[in-house]
């Protein structure tokens, strides 16, 4: 999914994502008071025209079209889980893989072929369990099988990294061909 590299087209998903997170707020008349912010550059840019609530729940199902797939780590957040029922309502096709497991990943975007593009839901950091992913296996994955990966950093933004970047950064050296999400209502809250 090379277009994924270009800003411009990331920042247009990540405003697509808005709008399908207010549509699915409304939808779903779910309010949990908590803020998210998409970011994809070096920097953490904390900005009104990037935060709304229900991150995944709308920028989930707003990334794709019937035309593409959705896999998600089977311990990820519950928010991913319903971007996931999300988007599955709109048609499009997912499923879950074994925790952490890349062959897992692969073998679940193998059984879904064919699609024009997929999306690979995974947390920065599990916050039941404290584990961090594989980031590097999966990229390697993503880029195998015309896929984004797409990585709730809610719990490791503000907190591990260079600089509280959080994990992807750390793990990946950069952000080609990923998406991160994180959310205003953990680590970053406490900054003044």
């Amino acid at each position: 999914m090379r277009v994924m590299n270009n800003k411009v087209t990331l920042l247009s998903l990540a405003v697509a994502g808005l709008f399908a997170a207010s549509a699915a707020q409304a939808a779903l008349n779910l309010d949990t008071g908590a803020t998210s912010a998409i970011y994809a550059s070096e920097a953490i840019p904390i900005s009104p025209a990037t935060t709304f609530t229900l991150t995944n729940t709308g920028a989930i199902p707003g990334l794709v079209t019937r035309h593409d797939v959705v896999v998600a780590d089977q311990f990820a957040h519950n928010s991913i889980d319903e971007g996931l029922r999300l988007a599955k309502a709109r048609g499009v096709r997912t499923a879950k893989f074994a925790h952490n497991d890349p062959a897992e990943l692969e073998q679940a975007l193998r059984e879904l072929r064919p699609y024009r593009h997929a999306v690979i839901a995974v947390d920065g950091v599990y916050s039941m369990s404290g584990e961090l992913p594989p980031l590097r296996e999966f990229q390697r994955v993503a880029a195998a099988n015309d896929a984004i990966l797409y990585v709730d950093d809610a719990h490791g933004t503000g907190v591990l990294g260079g600089q509280g970047r959080g994990t992807v950064r750390d793990a990946l050296g950069g952000y080609e061909n990923t998406l991160v999400v994180g959310s205003l209502s953990k680590a970053l809250s406490c900054l003044r």
